[in-house]
């Protein structure tokens, strides 16, 4: 894909636009997903190409492949996204009880303690990331 006039990445727009799809809207792409958030790949990319964000086959498992954050899923010819679903989808997850104690950490590669004033340590459902996040 080559890149047009205004600059932007197409395969990011496309990424974007992707997740847009399989997490919040389908019919933007005119595509349904089954009740565990599954459309075909072909109905996707036509519907995809209908929209305005044409993409290949290739293009669409690069950008599952390169994905950072492992956002997708890829299986027997259909494509999903792994979280952060606005729509009802069955992902097929069990719930699991918070742990009794919930800490924060110190970022990855960091030696600084989360011992630092911001950090905090609570119980139960208590969220314990607000203050260290607003520092990040």
């Amino acid at each position: 894909m080559a890149k047009n006039s205004a600059g932007s990445d197409p395969m990011r727009r496309a990424s974007k636009f992707l997740s847009l799809v399989l997490r919040h809207d389908p019919g933007a792409a005119g595509v349904q997903l089954d009740e565990k958030g599954w459309p075909d790949i072909g109905e996707l990319l036509a519907g995809m190409a209908t929209a305005g964000m044409p993409l290949s086959s290739a293009e669409l498992e690069r950008i599952v492949a390169e994905d950072s954050k492992s956002r997708y899923a890829l299986a027997n010819g259909r494509i999903r996204a792994n979280q952060g679903h606005s729509l009802d989808v069955d992902l097929g997850l069990s719930a699991v009880a918070p742990p009794p104690v919930l800490s924060t950490g110190p970022r990855a590669g960091s030696s600084t303690p989360s011992s630092l004033p911001g950090s905090t340590r609570a119980t139960g459902n208590t969220c314990t990331c607000l203050r260290s996040g607003r520092r990040r």
